[in-house]
């Protein structure tokens, strides 16, 4: 991954998420938009999170953090 690539994330199951999801449904199924930022050869996600406000996360932390939820990384975008 490199900087500035964009990480969409599958919704949860609740009737916020799907809404936003059925809103990206064309090509994929998302509800969550993080952007990927390199620092020094240290990653970081960098995304918002109700009720927490903007966030900036190691990417191990966010990918762990996933995972406990059960939610997935959809696709991740990459810059040119």
């Amino acid at each position: 991954m490199k900087n500035a690539d964009l990480l969409l994330i599958e919704p949860k199951k609740d009737d916020f998420s799907n809404l936003i999801a059925n809103t990206t449904a064309i090509k994929h199924y998302y509800s969550h938009v993080a952007i990927l930022y390199v620092d020094h050869g240290n990653a970081y996600v960098i995304h918002a999170v109700p009720n927490r406000g903007v966030l900036k996360q190691s990417l191990d932390e966010f990918l762990s953090n996933l995972e406990k939820s059960k939610n997935r990384l959809v696709s991740s975008y990459y810059r040119y």
